[in-house]
């Protein structure tokens, strides 16, 4: 994906991204959710907060949706949108 990213193609890194997370083994729980995070990551700086938060929620339902939210909060936070991250701490702390 990281290879794709710096030729700026974008599209080709959400694809390899897409077919890693079908050929990982079910049981590599944490390197999946690595992959489900670099798509957070990659949706939150090259795509919109429509995308991102629609990418997040598909991440949540595959994965431990706690670890999802606080990574979530976390890449949001890193990316300066702090205001986005703490929202989604409080919704978060509210279920």
């Amino acid at each position: 994906m990281s290879f794709h990213l710096q030729l700026h193609e974008i599209e080709k890194a959400r694809q390899i991204g897409r077919r890693a997370l079908e050929k990982i083994n079910y049981r590599e729980e944490e390197e999946k959710l690595n992959v489900w995070m670099a798509l957070v990551n990659l949706e939150i700086g090259f795509g919109t907060d429509e995308s991102s938060d629609k990418l997040f929620k598909e991440a949540a339902s595959y994965n431990d949706a706690r670890l999802v939210h606080m990574r979530y909060a976390e890449a949001l936070h890193a990316a300066g949108k702090d205001e986005v991250s703490f929202h989604v701490l409080v919704k978060h702390v509210q279920n």
